[in-house]
């Protein structure tokens, strides 16, 4: 065997050796998109867990929360304030949830449910109204997303569709 057929081979060998490291690499950012995208859901989790607990372990600010969805302009300045900061803080969780789900790192199946959830509490009479106000400080791309679901015949009020959310359950 020459040198020219020995290094022929050794060409081979470092190609198949590239390809090789290319496909291990690869492997490696799926898998860290993967992990990535878990703890970004499981996170979100966590913090909408840490919204419901806030909202519903004191009994007022679950009757201010049904109020203002129902009816929100008519609420006083202190509530008003205290409810845009529960809706607010649900508009950013969704919104979350919607950046995520743009850039893969969310799964669909986890996303649809909580921005139709979101979509449909801004259907009900006062989140339209809190909406019309607040719907200016999101993104136009998260705003309009939102505006096409609530506009939908898919996804009614939710005070119409969970009777604990209305008014006066």
């Amino acid at each position: 065997m020459d040198w020219e057929a020995i290094g022929a081979i050794s060409e081979v060998i470092g190609a198949v050796a590239v390809v090789g490291s290319i496909v291990y690499l690869a492997i490696q950012i799926r898998q860290g998109t993967s992990a990535t995208a878990a703890g970004n859901m499981n996170s979100w989790a966590a913090d909408y867990n840490q919204l419901l607990i806030t909202l519903y372990s004191d009994p007022n600010d679950a009757v201010l929360f049904r109020k203002a969805i129902s009816e929100f302009e008519f609420l006083s300045a202190d509530d008003q304030t205290r409810a845009h900061a529960l809706l607010s803080a649900t508009a950013l969780l969704a919104a979350n949830a919607y950046f995520q789900l743009e850039e893969n790192q969310f799964e669909p199946r986890l996303a649809n449910p909580i921005l139709g959830f979101f979509a449909s509490t801004i259907k009900a009479e006062g989140g339209k109204y809190w909406w019309s106000k607040f719907r200016g400080y999101c993104s136009q791309n998260f705003a309009a997303e939102i505006d096409k679901l609530a506009a939908s015949g898919e996804i009614p009020a939710v005070d119409k569709a969970l009777p604990w959310y209305a008014k006066d359950a």
